[in-house]
């Protein structure tokens, strides 16, 4: 009926090429994990678990939201094992995202693996916005040596594009074996994210320490996710200075970093120039902003009528967001979903965002839908669009 991340990414191992469930959330990190590795998936298909059985051959068409229930594969029939590409494998993608009166808006992409990278740089990627680094140590607690390797790998393939790696961002749907949390009656105002690094400080600083490491080699910045107050930025930074005396006791080089956190609770929202003066970036987390803005259950289907990523007080926090930021001369990025859909896309340049993160397969409908706006026509629509609220 519905899957978790880990059911994805052992899928996608087993030679799967699309996701369709019975159940599911659109918003989902399951879901989001599906579209960041080009896999087509169909949600809310009612009576699917009845109507098919192992082997059914079904046609999935991502875009439309239709599947055909088709003949049964033969056992020894070949399985597609190919996903889509972008047509961008050349090198022609333009290096600047620009609208049609030259307003730059930086174009990166979101990664949950190292084949992740290519994908986004064959497709123009200006690097990455987000390493979610939860994916890629889903069960058993990764060494400093595998993260130092995995992060070093994505830098050199970057070589020299930034490369933001954000901490562990677990808890809620996207629970890891070792980094247990006690039972809570609502995971997902409890111990998540920046929260359960905190409080579990050896995973956290082992992971630290391997950012830095990698650092050496690449423009690395680092991110702390779900962030609500600034001493939380001050404890992680504490940790983050504990890691770097630790390596330069055993002899091993640190590179510099740069800290950003990332704006998914309200209240960060609306107090983001203090937190601006900790962080050199800002990123907005609109997945879980949404959720806790409009108390609208990401996953759950019975409210995802409540759930929009653009309703008008989303904005007006993103907004606040900006306004912040900029006043410290930080930049602010978006790297939710939202960042992808190219309906919401004169909204966000209309806030006057500096960057987006999407999925590496979205890059180019992305690019082309922003190059075919103007910055005072997304200005006209976005005031119209928040003069509800």
């Amino acid at each position: 009926r519905d899957i978790a991340p880990s059911d994805v990414l052992a899928a996608r191992e087993a030679g799967a090429t699309g996701v369709v469930l019975e159940a599911g959330a659109t918003n989902s990190h399951a879901l989001i994990l599906a579209r960041s590795l080009g896999l087509p998936a169909v949600i809310a298909v009612a009576g699917l678990l009845s109507s098919v059985t192992d082997g059914d051959l079904i046609e999935v068409d991502g875009n439309s939201g239709e599947i055909t229930i088709g003949e049964t594969v033969p056992a020894s029939a070949p399985v597609a094992a190919g996903r889509a590409t972008p047509s961008a494998t050349r090198s022609s993608a333009p290096p600047v995202t620009r609208t049609t009166d030259g307003r730059v808006v930086r174009l990166y992409a979101n990664v949950g693996q190292t084949a992740d990278v290519g994908v986004a740089l064959a497709a123009g990627a200006e690097g990455v916005g987000v390493v979610r680094t939860e994916f890629l140590f889903l069960d058993e607690p990764p060494s400093e040596q595998d993260q130092y390797e995995v992060y070093r790998e994505m830098a050199d393939r970057l070589a020299g594009k930034p490369l933001v790696i954000r901490t562990l961002d677990a808890g809620g749907d996207k629970p890891l074996p070792y980094l247990p949390v006690a039972p809570e009656a609502n995971p997902y105002l409890g111990l998540r994210g920046l929260r359960l690094s905190l409080a579990h400080t050896e995973v956290f600083r082992t992971q630290l320490r391997a950012i830095l490491r990698a650092a050496v080699h690449g423009r690395i910045m680092l991110m702390y996710p779900m962030v609500t107050n600034a001493e939380e930025i001050a404890l992680a930074n504490e940790q983050l200075l504990a890691a770097r005396t630790e390596l330069a006791a055993s002899g091993e080089e640190a590179g510099d970093v740069a800290v950003g956190a990332m704006i998914e609770v309200p209240a960060a929202a609306l107090r983001a120039e203090a937190l601006a003066r900790h962080a050199a970036f800002l990123s907005v987390g609109t997945n879980d902003l949404a959720q806790y803005t409009l108390a609208a259950d990401r996953n759950n289907a019975a409210v995802s009528y409540l759930y929009s990523q653009t309703h008008p007080a989303v904005l007006r926090l993103i907004q606040a967001t900006v306004t912040g930021a900029h006043r410290r001369g930080r930049p602010v990025a978006i790297c939710g979903e939202v960042a992808g859909d190219v309906d919401a896309l004169p909204l966000l340049i209309g806030l006057d965002v500096d960057e987006l993160s999407v999925a590496p397969h979205s890059l180019e409908r992305v690019r082309a839908a922003i190059a075919s706006l103007s910055y005072p026509e997304c200005v006209a629509r976005t005031e119209a669009h928040l003069r509800d609220v």
